[in-house]
């Protein structure tokens, strides 16, 4: 396992696929830690075809789960 794939178990694949990779093409897993996490949640979502509403959803978990989402 790499380290993206530690980092993003659930959406590596995804977010590699949405970039115009292979499942386990990896020379662009460095470029993928260094996105803001928006980005990555942004390419996931536009991959399985939720496009345009990465800030809707941001919102509504932090309104849901009383928790503020920031960049670490």
């Amino acid at each position: 396992m790499t380290l993206a794939e530690d980092k993003y178990p659930m959406v590596i694949w995804d977010v590699r696929k949405n970039m115009g990779l292979d499942l386990s093409d990896e020379s662009l897993d460095a470029e993928i830690l260094a996105m803001p996490k928006k980005e990555v949640l942004a390419r996931y979502l536009e991959w399985n075809g939720i496009i345009g509403y990465t800030d809707t959803i941001l919102g509504a978990v932090s309104e849901i789960y009383e928790i503020e989402l920031e960049e670490k």
